[in-house]
């Protein structure tokens, strides 16, 4: 009888290296989605921050009435340099909780592009 020599089976075929390439192009693609819609993302998160933080100042510099009276001031136009986003618009409303004597709710409320964000606190 005569042997045989065993078949050479060392390496990956062509079809398991094609799967293989076409596995790692969909996780790259994903990736690439992925940081994408993060750097979207992150530019209106970060107007939001800034348009919060600068609410949070206007309310600790906003004068309050004693006694508390409620009211309602206009909106008025951001100066640019504040960074926050151009256009935007920041308005007041002071609410008396407990009555005249008592503590005063202030609210901001800043408008920018098609976004509100309203801050409240109670001084």
């Amino acid at each position: 009888m005569i042997a045989r020599p065993k078949a050479i089976s060392d390496g990956f075929t062509a079809v398991e290296l094609l799967v293989t390439l076409f596995i790692g192009l969909i996780f790259i693609i994903l990736a690439h989605q992925i940081y994408i819609v993060g750097v979207r993302d992150s530019a209106a998160i970060r107007q939001r921050v800034q348009a919060s933080n600068y609410a949070y100042n206007a309310i600790q510099t906003h004068p309050i009435p004693r006694p508390c009276t409620a009211s309602t001031y206009a909106p008025v136009a951001i100066p640019s340099g504040n960074n926050v986003p151009p256009g935007s618009t920041i308005a007041f409303e002071l609410a008396c909780p407990y009555g005249n004597d008592g503590l005063t709710r202030i609210t901001a409320i800043i408008r920018y592009k098609e976004t509100t964000l309203t801050h409240a606190y109670i001084k």
